[in-house]
């Protein structure tokens, strides 16, 4: 959380990647579609909190508030499992 809090997309990218088994190409490749859906998918894969989620979107990828993508009532994903799973397997992430 501290990296997104900072802005640091690089770490971010990283920590994503080794915390989600994913690859740093896809991960990037999900950073620059802008948008929040994918990114909030692959927090959650990678086991970490919507806050985070929300950092990622707002300090990192610098989404404007129309774009973001806010939690359920206040801490939950918005997305249900599904749907997740479902943004990861466009980018070609194996669950």
């Amino acid at each position: 959380m501290r990296a997104a809090n900072a802005g640091q997309r690089d770490t971010v990218i990283l920590a994503l990647s080794a915390l989600g088994n994913v690859p740093e190409a896809v991960v990037r490749k999900i950073f620059h579609s802008r948008s929040a859906k994918p990114v909030t998918a692959l927090v959650w894969h990678a086991r970490l909190s919507m806050r985070v989620a929300f950092k990622i979107q707002n300090f990192v990828m610098k989404l404007t508030a129309g774009e973001m993508l806010p939690a359920r009532a206040g801490v939950h994903f918005p997305m249900t499992e599904d749907e997740m799973r479902w943004h990861l397997r466009y980018f070609d992430v194996v669950m």
